[in-house]
């Protein structure tokens, strides 16, 4: 009797070990292979990235890809001294497209009509006809809408956000840009794809942007240090296409397009993915780069590390991979240029200077040329 009840407890106490194991193994399956940390520099996104390779014991990084945002993280608008932001050209730089939007937000609150126009509009399309009073209102409505369009009212460069883009892609289009960290960006890059890691710029610029960040990337060659030992330079864009994931079906780092991105959203707007740069136009960047991952020859990547200056979009990538256990990817803020930019955000004289450019360009711009694009409409 008593061999019996020894062998019920050992059997009771084996499948209690038996559970814990299981349990155990199951915790530790379910960690987390994704993570969000900041950074304010790309020598440790750099450090970071050596860090897991000697963990893991690679040989080489061939299964690790980088993943860069563009506008203030690679590169960002002149600046003669980081420090001193009044030596800084802000125009058409991210801060001051954020400025401006909000100004526009708010322009927009105070000035309704086009929303009600659209409404009544919509009436129109809907009943097939409008009452005598709505008609009225509407005319009254489409010309108060017509000399609103035709004014704008610095520091608001635009009353519309078509406006406004076209805005930003002109002084994109005609602005060379410099690396965030001249010496640490072109020097990292190169040390990583010398060792196989593979390179991905994430831009929320749009598929219109395409020429310009082609331009600019082209403009930016080889670090300085190379430069002085007589080492050929390589442009930015060179560098970016020769690591780039290629395309399945292209077989080059480009794929045909613009095409839609791999989302259920009616709101979707089309992205592009050319010489191993993706233009979301906006969207989650996240999702854009899963997406990214299934049309192409990504089989062999394991470790992603992303680095954008702007929190949300490193939330939005920690938040699309968290709970995949296909990659361990680091997500980065980022903070190089935090300083730089809330300085303009929240200096009058910043802006100033900012929107005083904006009108020396647009003043110039129509004087020699007839018809100059993106200004035209708010004369």
């Amino acid at each position: 009797m008593m061999k019996l009840k020894l062998n019920a407890m050992f059997l009771l106490l084996g499948g209690l070990l038996f559970q814990a194991h299981a349990y155990g193994a199951a915790e530790k399956k379910q960690e987390s292979l994704v993570q969000m940390i900041t950074v304010n520099s790309f020598s440790q996104l750099q450090q970071a990235v050596l860090e897991l390779k000697e963990e893991s014991k690679q040989k080489n990084l061939s299964n690790t890809l980088i993943v860069m945002d563009d506008d203030d993280t690679l590169t960002m608008m002149e600046c003669e001294d980081r420090s001193k932001p009044i030596s800084c050209q802000f125009l058409g730089g991210p801060a001051w497209f954020s400025w401006q939007e909000n100004l526009l937000k708010q322009y927009q609150s105070n000035h309704p009509v086009p929303q009600d126009l659209n409404l009544l509009q919509q009436l129109e399309a809907k009943n097939g006809k409008l009452t005598k009073q709505e008609k009225e209102l509407k005319h009254e409505l489409e010309k108060l809408a017509k000399e609103s369009a035709n004014t704008v009212k610095p520091p608001l460069v635009a009353n519309n956000m078509g406006d406004l883009l076209d805005i930003a892609a002109l002084l994109l289009a005609i602005n060379n840009m410099p690396y965030t960290e001249e010496k640490e960006v072109p020097s990292v890059l190169k040390t990583l794809t010398k060792d196989q890691a593979k390179l991905l710029v994430l831009t929320a610029r749009g598929t219109s942007n395409l020429s310009a960040t082609e331009s600019q990337f082209a403009a930016l060659t080889a670090t300085k240090a190379d430069q002085k030992k007589g080492i050929t330079a390589v442009s930015f864009q060179e560098l970016i296409h020769n690591n780039a994931l290629n395309g399945q079906k292209s077989g080059i780092a480009s794929i045909a397009g613009p095409f839609a991105p791999c989302t259920q959203s009616t709101n979707a707007r089309s992205v592009s993915y050319q010489e191993g740069v993706m233009y979301v136009a906006g969207q989650n960047k996240g999702e854009m780069l899963k997406c990214l991952l299934s049309k192409t020859d990504s089989g062999q990547i394991q470790n992603i590390f992303f680095i954008d200056d702007t929190l949300q979009n490193v939330v939005d990538v920690f938040s699309a991979f968290e709970g995949q256990d296909q990659y361990k990817v680091t997500a980065m803020h980022y903070t190089y240029l935090k300083k730089h930019k809330d300085a303009f955000m929240n200096e009058k004289a910043l802006q100033d200077k900012a929107n005083q450019r904006w009108e020396d360009v647009k003043a110039s711009l129509a004087s020699h040329l007839k018809n100059p694009t993106a200004i035209s409409k708010v004369q």
